[in-house]
């Protein structure tokens, strides 16, 4: 990061470190106030969860949400371009489910740091959005434009909008912030995460 002449050295903060991924322990719990996300498996760029209700899900290089009973094959040196995040990164994930297509462009647009419930996390800010490119129904194709702040330890998604574009849900914004991760072994503790320590 260039810092202009004229503004102290306290103001220059360095450049935030690149972000790898670095998939959650199992037995993780993401509480997001209303919805739970605990983590029951790992298997590369996938990660398997079980929500609050009992529904399982899964996602592709954290961001890709797919159904676990019909899993999307992925392009996985296209996710891997993605990480470790840094400013600027960007990539284009082309993902197929039987004979469905969807185009997934990310970019990590900018860093921030921000306070949430479960506490203040230096993030970067990573926009993704999914586009059907070949689906059996284009009437409930849906186009999603998505934004996380992601932060350390475990790439935790500390507040998402999901802002649907086209489909029957057109129009529909959804928001979220972390209000606690929990580990298996300190289910009742939240572990928070400074800003200090990035």
């Amino acid at each position: 990061m260039l810092c202009a002449a004229a503004l102290p050295l306290a103001a220059c903060e360095p450049d935030v470190p690149p972000m790898p991924y670095t998939p959650p322990p199992v037995g993780t719990v993401y509480d997001y106030g209303g919805q739970t996300n605990t983590i029951t498996k790992v298997d590369g760029w996938r990660t398997a969860y079980r929500d609050n209700l009992g529904r399982e899900g899964s996602r592709l290089g954290l961001f890709i949400t797919e159904d676990p009973r019909h899993p999307f094959s992925g392009d996985e040196v296209a996710i891997g371009e993605l990480w470790p995040l840094r400013l600027g990164q960007q990539t284009v994930v082309t993902v197929k489910r039987d004979s469905e297509e969807f185009r997934w462009d990310f970019d990590v647009t900018d860093t921030a740091t921000i306070t949430v419930p479960a506490g203040t996390f230096s993030t970067f800010i990573v926009q993704g959005v999914e586009r059907p490119t070949l689906v059996r129904n284009p009437r409930t194709a849906v186009t999603v434009s998505n934004r996380w702040w992601v932060a350390r330890p475990n790439n935790a998604v500390v507040r998402f909008v999901s802002t649907y574009l086209t489909g029957p849900a057109a129009g529909r914004q959804v928001v979220g912030e972390l209000t606690a991760i929990r580990t298996a072994s300190a289910s009742d503790s939240a572990t928070r995460s400074d800003s200090a320590r990035h």
